[in-house]
């Protein structure tokens, strides 16, 4: 059975699960958008497709009656009073990359932007506030909090008490030094707004986590090297299953969490420096399909550049990789290299040279633009002159052979010199 024929025949299981749950609207199955359409009720089927193909035979009844139940309750008018309504509210943690995406999407559709109500965290993660329903949580809007008089701080208070009243001992190690959380129910990334909760494992060092999705945050001390080798392994393979959120490592500094990563020479660097490419590779190539199509709905003339990924045969290393080719107006991703290519008269586009991020942007940072967006891109329309260029040589990843010659006839096959 093609792709086709299993995304149709899985509407058909929604559709039957719909009718049993007293659904009594008109459904059409749309297979451009891989959407049920019942009334005013949209389903999209991607995710929970993807869930129930990966799930146990015995949990696929169960995950279809839930996935049903939960967006029948979509709608679900709350209380007009603060005070019914807060034993109800629930902290909500996604991936940043969420909300972008669907920012994106929406101004494609609707020329205008989404309204939504969220805060980032200063990571790749955002919080925002969800209402429990005895099947869902639906994320809060500003109209709720306006028609409740509370402020964004006044509510995720509340709801934060809320989920430290219902959250017990969660955790299991798979190995010494690392923890995965085990709880019950769908907040596990909302758990990083309990301090205590991380605090109370025997760690070495701070806690460092990675938020794998939404049932799984992986845990390990920020002084234990097996112990983060294991975390980055697990956060690896944590990044591949079924609504994937940060696989970007965090720790735990007083009552805060703030980005992390190795320093060089750890025993763990290279491991989560993969992790960060591939993940960054994942969330540009989303991010670069939708820009795509916002910018040929507004004719903006702007070539948005691919986040590309090479790997050192020798070490395993993976770097990320942006051209900046001359002539061209336009937004590249920020990436560990970036390769400057010009036009030569009957050869083609040719390398000139492939700079660290870091020693280009001193170079030639006032021909970046800084473009709101997440994850972050830079607008360039001029190429650097040749005096620039000539720094640009000098501060140049080195481009004999003689070290890694099989790495580097990659890096001149890959961008054609």
């Amino acid at each position: 059975m093609g792709v086709d024929e299993k995304r149709e025949a899985f509407a058909k299981l929604v559709l039957e699960e719909l009718a049993k749950a007293g659904e009594t609207s008109a459904v059409r199955y749309e297979a451009d958008k891989f959407q049920l359409v019942a009334g005013e009720l949209t389903l999209n089927l991607a995710n929970i497709f993807s869930e129930y193909e990966n799930a146990p035979p015995e949990q696929r009844a169960e995950m279809l009656r839930s996935f049903v139940a939960t967006r029948r309750e979509a709608g679900t008018p709350v209380p007009k009073e603060f005070g019914e309504a807060r034993k109800h509210l629930l902290p909500i943690v996604r991936e940043r990359m969420w909300y972008a995406a669907v920012q994106l999407q929406f101004a494609a559709a609707q020329d205008k932007p989404l309204q939504t109500l969220f805060r980032n965290t200063g990571t790749h993660l955002t919080i925002s506030l969800g209402y429990d329903l005895p099947n869902s949580v639906f994320e809060l809007g500003q109209e709720h909090l306006d028609g409740w008089r509370v402020s964004f701080e006044e509510a995720l208070a509340a709801a934060t008490e809320n989920l430290r009243a219902m959250t017990k001992e969660g955790w299991e190690s798979p190995g010494r030094g690392v923890f995965i959380s085990k709880w019950d129910d769908i907040f596990h990334p909302a758990r990083t707004l309990l301090p205590e909760v991380f605090r109370a494992l025997k760690l070495e060092g701070d806690p460092v986590a990675v938020v794998a999705n939404r049932g799984a945050v992986i845990v390990a001390g920020s002084e234990d090297a097996k112990g983060l080798k294991a975390l980055a392994g697990l956060a690896d393979e944590g990044r591949k299953l079924p609504r994937a959120m940060s696989a970007f490592p965090i720790r735990l500094t007083g009552n805060d969490w703030t980005p992390w990563a190795p320093p060089a020479g750890h025993p763990a660097a290279d491991a989560f420096a993969n992790l960060r490419a591939l993940s960054l590779l994942t969330n540009y190539a989303e991010q670069g399909e939708l820009l795509v199509k916002l910018h040929a709905k507004q004719r903006n003339n702007v070539f948005v550049a691919n986040l590309q990924a090479v790997r050192e045969h020798e070490t395993g290393r993976i770097w990320s990789v942006c051209t900046w080719t001359g002539g061209v107006r336009a937004l590249l991703p920020k990436a560990d290299r970036i390769a400057f290519m010009q036009l030569e008269r009957g050869k083609g586009n040719e390398l000139v040279a492939m700079v660290p991020w870091e020693a280009a942007a001193g170079i030639v940072g006032g021909l970046m633009k800084l473009v709101d967006l997440y994850p972050e891109r830079f607008e360039v329309s001029a190429f650097p002159d040749a005096g620039q260029l000539e720094a640009l040589t000098h501060a140049a990843v080195s481009m004999a052979p003689p070290r890694r010659p099989s790495l580097w006839r990659r890096i001149k096959g890959f961008f054609g010199a």
